[in-house]
């Protein structure tokens, strides 16, 4: 599966060879490597070649875990030379692709001090990742079930703290064996007004809004869902509730495969616009809330609504 993702993505790209960095498991990872590779490797270097085997560099803590879980060669960095490693590997190739937006600057300037030279496929590789593959439909499905039930099982009452609700969060990921594909956000009353704010100690109170913004990370795949809770009636929030939630159903109608993004923007104004509501402040267009990461490409916004149906 994953020598035929690489295929792909030569067959996509001007580029006859491929490096991606996995930096620091909490910092600097990069989708890209679990997508071509299916291992999250630390601190690991893929080398793929168009027409050779590709090549996983790693740290000797990973080695056997690599070699254990990967159809690839798997060669350990040779300590103070992994710059000459790089080098002999993609001495035949002339065309060096790279992940420029994830690369660390560290390793972009260790690899031009090797001698090579690169462009950028950032491009490229969402491109060809974007399209998912059947497998994929169904483990992103799974992952939105599972996690539309978390949202639906959580205890949410007057007097509960923030910071009480994203326990219950936390918790039930785990009792999933999985993991919040983001810090997940919990905001009441007026902290709802602000939608990327940090659950605090403010108790929910009657009569209130609570926001909650969370998704899960499984097998490497991610989910990302908002809800609203309503801790008593409402009316003025529920009907604007409602608004949003009628433009919603006609966009997951209209949504279907090979509409181009910029007309699902367009018709999403139209339809804030005929309800009355104002433009959105978070653009349609840069992100896809269901894939390696929780917020990742430009290119399939789409993907949620349609399996949202």
């Amino acid at each position: 599966m994953y020598g035929k993702r690489l295929r792909k993505f030569f067959n996509s790209s001007k580029a006859d060879a491929l490096v991606i960095h996995n930096g620091d498991s909490h910092s600097s990872t990069d989708a890209n490597y679990f997508y071509y590779t299916g291992l999250e490797l630390d601190n690991s270097i893929l080398i793929a070649r168009k027409g050779a085997e590709p090549v996983l560099l790693c740290t000797p803590l990973n080695y056997e875990l690599a070699r254990q879980n990967s159809d690839f060669e798997v060669v350990k960095f040779e300590k103070g030379a992994p710059e000459s490693q790089i080098k002999s590997l993609l001495k035949n190739y002339d065309v060096i692709g790279i992940h420029k937006r994830a690369m660390r600057i560290s390793t972009y300037e260790k690899l031009r001090r090797a001698g090579l030279s690169f462009i950028d496929v950032s491009d490229e590789l969402a491109q060809v990742r974007a399209v998912k593959d059947e497998k994929e439909i169904r483990l992103l499905k799974k992952i939105i079930g599972a996690t539309r039930g978390l949202l639906n099982s959580i205890e949410m009452r007057v007097g509960m703290r923030e910071i009480d609700v994203l326990k219950q969060l936390r918790l039930k990921a785990l009792e999933l064996n999985a993991a919040p594909s983001f810090p997940p956000i919990v905001l009441s009353g007026p902290n709802s007004r602000i939608p990327h704010g940090v659950p605090s100690k403010r108790r929910i109170r009657r009569n209130e809004v609570v926001l909650v913004d969370f998704g899960l990370k499984l097998n490497g795949y991610c989910s990302d869902l908002t809800r609203c809770y309503f801790t008593g009636k409402c009316r003025k929030e529920r009907e604007i509730y409602e608004k949003l939630k009628a433009v919603q159903s006609k966009l997951m109608k209209y949504g279907k495969a090979g509409l181009k993004v910029s007309d699902f923007v367009k018709k999403s104004d139209q339809l804030l616009k005929k309800f009355k509501l104002p433009q959105m402040p978070h653009s349609l267009g840069p992100v896809s809330y269901t894939h390696l990461r929780a917020h990742e490409t430009s290119l399939h916004l789409v993907c949620r609504l349609l399996l949202e149906k």
